[in-house]
């Protein structure tokens, strides 16, 4: 069952909430981000797998699903790196959290790990 987790985006002057899905499946190596995400977005698998690594943690050798609900709203920027990156820590078991039902993650991951501002 995959994982959810929240973030935020800007439609205009209005923000609104972003479900961040993310599934593993069996299959070659890959990343793939849909939901309207600009380059940005897209970016974020490298950003993602090295950040993940130097983190100390497995990025996992299989298919990796996020997508960024709803959908049919464009989605731009990096700040959704680090509700990806626990989606996927979530979803491996390589992290464990109780209740992420009030709680939404916004920043930039760099490439040694660390969270930037946004």
């Amino acid at each position: 069952m995959a994982s959810t987790v929240y973030s935020f985006a800007i439609s205009g002057i209005d923000g609104y909430v972003v479900e961040v899905e993310t599934e593993t499946l069996i299959g070659l190596p890959s990343v793939s981000i849909v939901g309207l995400g600009d380059k940005a977005v897209k970016e974020a698998k490298e950003r993602l797998e090295v950040a993940i690594r130097h983190a100390n943690y497995l990025f996992p050798p299989q298919k990796v699903v996020f997508n960024l609900a709803p959908s049919d709203m464009k989605k731009a920027g990096t700040h959704f790196d680090l509700a990806m990156a626990i989606g996927l820590l979530i979803r491996t078991n390589q992290i464990q959290v109780p209740s992420l039902q009030k709680v939404g993650f916004i920043g930039e991951l760099s490439l040694n790990s660390t969270i930037r501002p946004v």
